[in-house]
């Protein structure tokens, strides 16, 4: 018997994420990565929008995020009143929010408005648990998307790994997240 189905992965090392051909294999990877590694790996999705998120997640943790002074922040009111009370020639401020257990349905119109607002922060990151008290995050500036890339198949019909590999970074660098 000939397995014809291929599954990609590549790991970005500084940004600690892992870029999976089919998402649906993901247990086959961390399992892999597990016995291959002979440590505990974990790999978790990461999730597209605000209602992904709020579908897997039954509990909203915290949530923390960055303002940096720029064109965007200065017309923001929260940012300028921060850096005022600061007295301070401030250039960034991070911020985290503790919110014990709440309840998804509350925190949503929050995680919506941080949504639409999106503009005026950098690196939101929301942390959240689901029914299996798993650990979720979902990061604003890492949003699931599909990148197609057109290769050519063999005669066995697979593909060429490093053809795979160069097109994939290709792709990434192109679209800034590598």
């Amino acid at each position: 018997m000939e397995l014809r189905q291929q599954v990609f992965a590549l790991y970005d090392t500084k940004k600690q994420i892992l870029y999976i051909s089919d998402v649906s294999r993901r247990p086959f990877i961390a399992n892999y990565l597990q016995h291959t590694l002979q440590k505990e790996i974990t790999v978790k999705a990461i999730y597209s929008s605000v209602d992904d998120f709020c579908e897997v997640v039954k509990i909203v943790k915290g949530l923390r995020f960055k303002q940096v002074d720029n064109m965007i922040t200065r017309q923001n009111d929260n940012f300028k009143e921060t850096i005022s009370k600061t007295g301070l020639d401030v250039k960034e401020v991070q911020i985290k929010i503790g919110f014990g257990d709440t309840p998804v349905k509350d925190a949503r119109s929050l995680l919506e408005w941080i949504h639409r607002e999106r503009d005026a922060f950098e690196r939101v990151i929301v942390v959240g648990v689901d029914d299996n008290d798993i650990e979720q995050t979902f990061d604003y500036s890492s949003i699931l998307k599909n990148i197609e890339l057109h290769l050519n198949k063999d005669e066995n019909e697979h593909y060429d790994a490093s053809e795979v590999k160069s097109e994939l970074l290709k792709e990434l660098r192109n679209s800034g997240n590598v």
